[in-house]
């Protein structure tokens, strides 16, 4: 069968009879701002309050040298520059590297965790290892927020291209999110990869590119755990020039790093794996902790950490129907249609964030795609309840990114897994009405 690809239609705006859709209280006595007040007004937020506040420090402590969580990939760096290909999976080499970089003593309570990514990552930072630390940290935030915002403006242009202002709205909420904002951006993480390589998939796809989708997709070959719900959905969708492309783009970076870095890099790095999956599932209480992450694994483990057998089963018994939920429908979801497709991407990439073991905060930058192209299928069929709750609930997930790692430190409750999973499920409700359409209802479709 072929691979099912974007409609030649694109995104339409919605006609002038369409119903209103605002958010702004009836209650408080004031007009609703038009879009251009509010664009102006969340821009102005946004630059005063974390943009500015953010480079200053972000300065400060370049040139104070903390590096926060770009230590470890500049430490892989430094460790694939040494042209010995085993320390860079020995923990201890790491180890020592790591501590030189966030000047802490050996024998810490907290100790650096180990860096599990694959030996392409650590040849890509081994460019910024031969910059100063500070220099380096700076170079990659630039690099980061590039990647970002290239991704997140192909999908608002995809989804909403007849209204800019509403872009630029979109583009405001998107770079505040906390999750990308604090937890990645600030702190040198690599979520801005992930974020463009499904984006730029996603936008490929639209035109009409699979194969080059699929190219965009192998770039999370850096992080396996983001492809537990991914390549499912692939295979279940039957996208299979998109799955050529991706197996083309792994086999590229499988042999670029074992050119330059030997084959026995690949023997080293599975054996390092498997130590690190043993480290996740003990918990070592100097190196993970459950506040730190979102998936539904880590969220029994803190709920019940001192009963595992209990958060073992009510992890396996959320889990593996869920599983089985998503597989049905992506096998049954209608391949020519724009919405389903958009709610396809949608649901991959929120429970990707939940069916895992291994999701931490600032992997949740992947959030705010999910939301986008979730409200943007709603919006085609101008179901605005339905888009009044996702947006609520969006907005939930956008403040608690703010304080729900201090709840979860405290009370073992992490409320973001909560809510992304309340609006999984009502991906899973709309996607479930177009797998299944009841007899005698209107189909849901572009023209509708």
């Amino acid at each position: 069968m072929a691979d099912p690809v974007a409609s030649n239609e694109s995104a339409v705006a919605l006609p002038d009879s369409a119903p209103n859709f605002s958010l702004w209280p009836r209650g408080i006595g004031l007009s609703t701002p038009s879009l251009k007040d509010a664009n102006y007004f969340a821009w102005l937020l946004f630059l005063a309050l974390l943009a500015a506040p953010a480079l200053v420090v972000l300065i400060y402590f370049s040139i104070q040298g903390k590096l926060g969580d770009f230590a470890y990939f500049y430490g892989d760096g430094i460790l694939a520059n040494q042209n010995h290909s085993a320390n860079l999976y020995n923990w201890q080499a790491q180890q020592q590297v790591f501590q030189q970089l966030v000047h802490q003593q050996p024998g810490a309570n907290s100790m650096p965790g180990p860096s599990p990514y694959p030996p392409f990552v650590a040849l890509f930072f081994s460019l910024f290892a031969h910059l100063p630390a500070g220099i380096a940290l700076l170079l990659w935030v630039a690099v980061s927020l590039t990647l970002y915002v290239t991704a997140v403006r192909a999908v608002l242009r995809s989804l909403f291209p007849c209204d800019t202002r509403l872009r630029s709205l979109l583009m405001c909420g998107s770079l505040a999110f906390p999750m990308f904002f604090i937890n990645a951006l600030a702190n040198g993480q690599l979520s801005a990869i992930a974020v463009f390589a499904f984006g730029m998939a996603i936008a490929s796809e639209k035109r009409i590119q699979p194969y080059r989708s699929g190219l965009f997709l192998s770039i999370l070959v850096y992080k396996p755990t983001l492809l537990f719900v991914l390549l499912p959905m692939l295979l279940f969708t039957r996208r299979w020039k998109a799955l050529a492309g991706f197996a083309t783009g792994t086999s590229a970076l499988t042999l670029v790093s074992t050119i330059f870095q030997g084959p026995e890099i690949w023997p080293a790095y599975w054996k390092f794996l498997q130590f690190f999956r043993h480290l996740t599932t003990v918990n070592s209480p100097p190196v993970f902790f459950h506040w730190q992450f979102i998936d539904f694994n880590s969220f029994c483990n803190g709920l019940w950490s001192s009963h595992p057998v209990v958060a073992a089963a009510v992890r396996t018994a959320a889990v593996l129907p869920l599983a089985c939920i998503l597989a049905v429908l992506f096998l049954r979801i209608p391949k020519a249609n724009q919405q389903a497709q958009n709610l396809v991407w949608a649901a991959t990439l929120c429970w990707t964030l939940l069916l895992n073991i291994y999701v931490p905060l600032y992997d949740g930058s992947l959030f705010v795609l999910a939301f986008l192209l979730t409200a943007g299928a709603v919006l085609i069929t101008r179901q605005i309840e339905t888009l009044r709750t996702i947006v609520w609930l969006g907005t939930a997930v956008f403040v608690a990114g703010f304080f729900s790692k201090d709840i979860a430190k405290a009370r073992g409750f992490q409320i973001l897994t909560l809510l992304i999973a309340l609006f999984g499920l009502i991906q899973l409700f709309l996607l479930a009405n177009l797998a299944f359409p009841r007899p005698g209802s209107p189909s849901v479709t572009l023209e509708s």
